[in-house]
């Protein structure tokens, strides 16, 4: 699993796997892989910074042009 902030204060929540999505429907949702991902979504909703977050502007923004950052 992966999450990262992206700028303009968004983030990127991913699993990389396949399995992750098929465990979801094990025992009626009532797993630890549905309650992961229902608080993954349940913060991503919610008003306000994301947990983690710096919420400071970037310091070193050399390179990020290229990029288109």
């Amino acid at each position: 699993m992966v999450y990262f902030e992206a700028p303009n204060n968004g983030a990127v929540f991913a699993t990389g796997s396949i399995a992750f999505g098929n465990a979801l429907p094990i025992n009626g949702f009532e797993n630890n892989v549905s309650q992961l991902l229902s608080n993954v979504v349940d913060t991503f909703v919610k008003p306000g910074p994301l947990p983690g977050s710096s919420n400071r502007p970037r310091e070193n923004t050399e390179g990020l042009e290229r990029v288109g950052l």
